[in-house]
Order: structure tokens, then sequence, then C-alpha cells
């Protein structure tokens, strides 16, 4: 690939044009923002404490535990951990590092699967009420031990809030933390340095395709722009060599990121200044994005996006700030007044597309791999709106959710409730459907109800009505989705539905056969109580679309 010269806005003035270069290329080497000081005092001793580290048993399965030493790395605001055996040496190869980004949530007790499976016959262990989780955004739970109570204590409530604080964190700082974790992870001898290998294999997890002579190229200009910002105008680059320290390589990142398509754009609206006015800001907003922002928003794009402290008290935004205002929230594919529910939310529940999770128990494939709680959770934070049980019989007596005839592993139902009810209205006030596929027996098809009431409480739907609900009278209702019995009888009575079973949809040719012979003439009976339960979202076999209309609580599958 040939290089390509680089480039500055040519009308922006040589002093402030270093001066915008040194405020983006500083290094993180201390976040004032994360200073104890300037957080609530009753978090200060949990964020010290964090930072400072200390061991924990990170638990992976009853066979797999082991002690590590955890810290929160200040800069790049990530949870680092590290064997104990490699705590001491200053190449530490084997750390991991989580940004508190990906952190959804800290759990507190026995609330992840690997914890439901060591504590599963042994649930008096003095070591439950130490037990926290880590849950993160597509990876496997971090599930921990903490030694004592007072240090699990500080670990909930330092995590926690970190969690919170990254909220009101602006897009510049945000930005620097995550070319600070980049550093961190490509650079594999930890000597506080990114060689020309490390910097390319960096460049590709960035899907920046160079060569290493235009790497070496932006090198030798990031590696003058810190030099200036150290006030040593009278030193030069010494060297041909292109390893970058942290402070190098975010002047490194600045340069990469300048384009002559996002300068073109500035310079037309920049009247010639090298810089944008509030007023040129918002002709670019009416013209280009035809969106017509209030001056108060204005003024709040030019404080997070602009780095330099001098421009943001004029106030204007530099070709910088127009660069990083490219990245934020303001440039989101969809308008801003899109970004929240803005439809009519008043129609039949039948007059919307619904979110829906197939097998949404399922970690991996359908046939071995196993079945996870974590599913469910996952599934309604991305904002699904109906997740899928398959209930069948537990050796134990109580109700299991898996796959049937498959070899996936099994999980309990009151534990699958209990994380819908737990998490179904965290992102979404919205109701949550919950497609029963049931194939228990009637003691445990009662067991179900009563688990599911008791947990559910007034959410669960079970009024019955005269037309179907919409979203808006349905928030924050969880409704049930299965078989139900023509008719209305007494508790204890019991009838008979058909029996379509999900398994038959596999690919497997064996199992399909057999379970087609298995289902032939086979009814499932059904306990009034679970009928009850199923009030506006009825399975129904498919027949014709003219009896579809004749109920408009009946649902089928294609």
């Amino acid at each position: 690939m040939d290089s390509f010269p680089i480039k500055w806005c040519s009308r922006v003035e040589p002093d402030e044009r270093e001066e915008v270069l040194r405020e983006r290329s500083k290094s993180m080497a201390r976040n004032p923002d994360f200073d104890p000081d300037r957080h609530p005092p009753e978090v200060r001793e949990a964020l010290e404490f964090v930072t400072n580290g200390g061991t924990l048993t990170k638990v992976r399965s009853s066979k797999s535990q082991n002690q590590r030493f955890f810290r929160v790395d200040t800069v790049a605001l990530a949870l680092v951990y590290i064997s104990e055996k490699t705590r001491f040496q200053s190449k530490a190869d084997d750390q991991s590092t989580v940004s508190i980004s990906k952190i959804n949530e800290i759990r507190e007790g026995m609330k992840s699967d690997v914890f439901r499976e060591v504590f599963d016959k042994n649930q008096d262990a003095p070591e439950i009420s130490r037990c926290f989780t880590v849950a993160i955004t597509g990876q496997r739970t971090l599930d921990l031990i903490a030694p004592d109570s007072k240090s699990y204590a500080l670990w909930v409530a330092g995590l926690r809030h970190l969690i919170r604080f990254l909220d009101s964190v602006d897009p510049r700082t945000m930005r620097l933390m995550y070319l600070d974790h980049l550093f961190a992870e490509f650079d594999a001898n930890k000597n506080g340095v990114l060689s020309v290998e490390e910097i390319l294999k960096l460049l590709e997890k960035m899907n920046i395709a160079v060569d290493s002579a235009y790497a070496e190229e932006i090198c030798q200009e990031a590696k003058k722009i810190v030099l200036k910002s150290d006030n040593s105008a009278g030193q030069t680059v010494q060297g041909k060599s292109v390893s970058l320290t942290k402070q190098e390589f975010v002047a490194f990142c600045n340069l990469l990121e300048e384009q002559d398509e996002v300068e073109a754009i500035f310079k037309k609206y920049d009247n010639g200044t090298g810089e944008l006015t509030p007023k040129d800001l918002s002709l670019f907003w009416t013209k280009e994005q035809q969106m017509e922002l209030s001056p108060e928003e204005i003024r709040d794009i030019i404080e997070t996006c602009e780095s330099c402290p001098g421009l943001r008290k004029k106030p204007v935004l530099s070709i910088s700030g127009f660069q990083a205002m490219m990245r934020s929230k303001w440039m989101d594919v969809r308008k801003l007044n899109c970004q929240k529910v803005y439809q009519d939310m008043d129609q039949p529940l039948c007059h919307y597309f619904i979110d829906s999770s197939h097998n949404t128990y399922l970690a991996k494939d359908q046939l071995v791999g196993p079945s996870e709680v974590e599913r469910y959770i996952e599934a309604l934070r991305a904002g699904i709106r109906c997740v899928e049980v398959d209930c069948w019989d537990g050796d134990d007596g109580s109700p299991v959710v898996y796959h049937g005839y498959t070899l996936t592993s099994k999980i309990s139902f009151s534990d699958v409730m209990q994380a819908i009810n737990d998490y179904a209205f965290e992102v979404s006030e919205y109701p949550v459907i919950i497609s029963i596929e049931n194939h228990c027996s009637l003691d445990q098809q009662k067991i179900m109800v009563k688990r599911m009431r008791e947990i559910f409480g007034s959410k669960l739907f079970t009024e019955e009505t005269a037309s179907l609900p919409s979203p808006n009278q349905l928030k924050e209702r969880i409704i049930i989705k299965g078989k139900k019995l023509s008719s209305v009888n007494g508790p204890g009575f019991v009838g008979e539905v058909t029996d379509e079973d999900e398994a038959a949809e596999m690919e497997d040719e064996r199992t399909k056969k057999e379970l087609k012979k298995k289902a032939e003439g086979e009814k499932q009976k059904l306990t009034q109580e679970l009928s009850d339960c199923i009030v506006i979202c009825q399975n129904y076999s498919f027949k014709s679309f003219e009896e579809l209309e004749k109920g408009c609580e009946q649902s089928s599958n294609f």
C-alpha cells in the first residue's frame, strides 16, 4: 500500500495546532478524574483498596479454583489480574485485563452458572457469602471469592462505583483509556514501549492497513510531536527506531485518524479560521445533517469533544475536536430523536415486530453444548422481548431446561425464571414474553406454575381481556406463551393438547425420525393451572389465516 502524505488543516496557526496535538497526546500516567478525593467520601476507601489490589479466588468449576492477584488499573480503567506466582516478576506475560467499560454489572452471591454448579450440593458453604460475579459483555463471567467479608464489600463497592463513573466520562477520556488498554494489550514483553512488530499487529486489530515503511514514517512524526510537547525543541529524534512509548503511541493514533474527507467538510464551514464557532457548527448540523440543534446542545458538543482547554473556553471546535465529534454519540447513524422509543405504542400487541430468541438457553451447539442461565440475561440486556424455555422433568422432582433428546446440559427452571424476573425490564419497560415448550409431567407442571407465581408476583399477566392490549398497557408485565386447554375448568383438571416438539426441527436426520415416530398420535397432558397462565399468547397449530383471524390471542410458528 502506498503511503499518503501527512496533512494538517492549512488554516490552523502552527502554535495553535501544536497546542491541540500536545493536549491530545498527553500521557495518562495519572488519570486526574480517578483521584479518590474527587469521588464521594463513602467510596474513597473502596477505590483506594481496588487500586492497591488484593488476592481473590478465581472459580471456573468445582475442580478449577485458583488464587489470582487483582487490581484496578487507574490509567486504562481496567480490572487486571495475574497469577500469584508471577505477581512480583518484571515480565508478567500471563496478565489478563478486562476493561471496566465491558463490565455489565457486579452480582453478589451465588448468581452465576459457575457458582450454581460449584455450590449446588453445599448451599450452606461459608464461601457463598463472599462470592461475587463480574459479568462481562461477550465473555464468560468472572466468578470470584474474597478472602474475608471486608475485602468482599470493598471490591463490590469499588467496582460498582467505577461502572457508574464511566457513564459520566467524556469521549476524550474514554478514547485515551481505550488507547491505553490497546497499548497494554499489545506490549507483549511489558517493557513500556511498542516495537514495530507490535505496532503492526495492533493496527491489524484496529482494521488499519498500512505497510511497515508508512508506519515508521508516522512513528517518527509522532516522536517529534511528543518532543515538542516536552519543551525539548532543541532535541532531535535519534536513530531510526520505530518503538513508541505510551505518549508517542497516542500521538501516532492522532496522526492516523487524520482524513482528507473530514478535513474538507471542516474547511467548508470554518470561514478560513481553522476553527468552528457555535454558529459555524450549528450551520454544519443544519446543512449536512438536516438537524436543528439548540445552543445548549452545540455548546455540549464543543465541551465534550474539544481536547484543548483554551479552545473550549472560546468556545470553538478545532479539527481534532471535529474528528472526535465524528466518533461520538452525536454522529450515531440514527437521528437523535430516534435513539429512544418514538413509535406509537398504543396499538394492539400483534401490530408490532417483537425481538425474539430461539433456544435462548443454548450457549453453543444444540446437540452437546452447554445450557446457561447467563444466556437469558444477555438476551434481555440486548433488548430481546421474547425468550424460549424448553421445560422437562428433572431427576430431583423439579423441572429443568435443556434441549430434549440431546446431550446438552440441564439448568434449573427456577433459576431461569429468577433471572428473567431480575433482568426483564433493565433495558426496556415493555412486556417480556416467555415461550414455554412444555414436556413436563403433571406434578412438575404444578411446580412450574408455583415457581412462576412466586417469582413474578403481580408482574405475571393472567387477566382475561376482550381485546389484545397494547405495549403501553403491558409495561413491566410478563406474558406466558404456550399451549392452552380449549375450555376453562376448575383447579386440578387435566386436559390434552397436541405435542409440538421443537427438537424435531434439528438437522440430525436420525433424531428427527425417532422423534417423529414417537410423536405420532401422542397428546401432551396439561394441567388447568398451567393453562390459566396462558391468556393472550396461545400457541396454535396453523391451519389457515382465516382460522387465525377468529382469535387475536392465537399465535402460530411457521
